[in-house]
């Protein structure tokens, strides 16, 4: 199960769920979303979540090293279990994915930088920091890109207790 973001800097922009999970629709500063499960009826927080590997996916347009973006809030533990990222133009970018509190604060890195190219680099053996707290945020901080990238991706492959 996959859920997608597109990251814009300006103006009006749609961010979309993959595999008709769901509906998002997002303005600059503010996020509203709904999913559904697959038999059509809205998911909530706790019982209503399979267990099995799931992912969440975002894609952030011109990356630049200032670039440290909250990317998600965790309504249950998870524990990461792969990190894929995939640039585009002949060029790369590193990117840190973090755990931050409860208030997108105090960050510590759930895996060493990692640089991602043209083709998919894939981090899933070992991840140093696994485990996130439920109520916890994850941030994605972007490193000095080689290059000048249109876009990266970067999915954050987890499981739920």
């Amino acid at each position: 199960m996959q859920l997608g973001v597109v990251v814009k800097r300006t103006g009006l922009f749609l961010a979309h769920a993959f595999l008709a999970l769901g509906i998002f629709c997002a303005y600059q500063n503010q996020v509203m979303a709904q999913i559904a499960k697959p038999d059509g009826t809205l998911a909530t927080a706790g019982a209503d979540y399979a267990t099995g590997e799931r992912s969440r996916c975002i894609v952030i347009e011109s990356p630049v090293d200032a670039d440290n973006l909250l990317f998600f809030s965790t309504e249950v533990a998870m524990t990461v279990v792969g990190i894929d990222c995939l640039v585009n133009a002949a060029t790369s970018v590193p990117i840190t994915v973090q755990e931050c509190d409860a208030n997108g604060g105090t960050c510590s890195a759930v895996e060493a930088a990692i640089t991602c190219g043209t083709t998919n680099s894939t981090e899933a053996a070992g991840i140093d920091n696994p485990s996130i707290d439920a109520g916890d945020w994850v941030r994605i901080d972007v490193g000095v890109p080689s290059g000048t990238p249109g876009h990266v991706a970067v999915c954050v492959r987890y499981t739920m207790p």
